[in-house]
């Protein structure tokens, strides 16, 4: 955590954001699904699977996630698809403020361990299941110590 740097403006900004962005996640138009039985198995039923949401970007912003995401997980899918939205920032729609609109299609899985790792990069306490697992074993202990 410690070569992570959070900027109080620019990243609190990126954090209330992707906290909407999941609180009104559900809200989003259904962009991915996948057939399944229902629950008596008499018939099948799609279920959404991922949502579309458009959201607004400062490019500082997305600039700021980008640099703290790669930095603590660099080969990981929410990673790369945030490099794509990157790249889309240059086409996106020009909202009000200077701001860029772009559609995100991420799983619902994906927004909340974004949520929780940038709560772990403000806070600098590792909270995820993970996060502790690792603090563990660098100190040299057991899982159950």
């Amino acid at each position: 955590m410690s070569k992570v740097l959070w900027y109080a403006g620019v990243c609190d900004q990126a954090l209330n954001r992707i906290t909407s962005w999941y609180r009104y996640y559900n809200q989003g138009e259904i962009f991915g699904t996948r057939p399944r039985l229902s629950a008596n198995a008499a018939e099948i039923e799609t279920v959404t699977t991922v949502r579309r949401h458009y959201l607004q970007w400062h490019t500082e912003e997305l600039d700021h996630l980008i640099r703290m995401v790669e930095a603590l997980r660099p080969k990981w899918r929410v990673t790369l698809m945030l490099q794509k939205t990157r790249e889309m920032l240059k086409t996106g729609r020009l909202c009000p403020g200077g701001a860029r609109q772009v559609a995100m299609d991420f799983y619902k899985q994906d927004v909340a361990d974004l949520l929780s790792l940038l709560q772990e990069v403000r806070s600098g306490k590792k909270e995820s299941l993970s996060g502790l697992l690792e603090e563990q074993r660098q100190k040299g202990k057991d899982i159950w110590e």
